[in-house]
């Protein structure tokens, strides 16, 4: 971790330390509360980063940005909406 990323997530926690006490209270082996004080700690902070993500929601799968766009724009062309 970079000393840029130990002070996003010092400055995160510390705005929004107790809404991550509140969702931590949900979830297997939470760190110790308050969490502000916990994650100042990089040793720890670098432990919590160590998992590996477990996947992620694509609506439109192997499209972009611009393609998504393309259609959209495309459905509401009167051409579109004649056929």
């Amino acid at each position: 971790m970079t000393a840029h990323s130990d002070k996003y997530i010092a400055d995160f926690t510390k705005n929004i330390g107790e809404v991550f006490d509140l969702i931590f209270k949900f979830t297997k082996n939470p760190p110790p509360s308050p969490c502000e004080s916990t994650f100042r700690s990089s040793s720890t902070l670098r432990q919590e980063q160590i998992a590996a993500p477990i996947g992620f929601y694509q609506a439109y799968p192997g499209l972009s940005v611009q393609d998504i766009h393309a259609l959209i724009a495309d459905s509401k062309s009167p051409s579109a909406a004649a056929g």
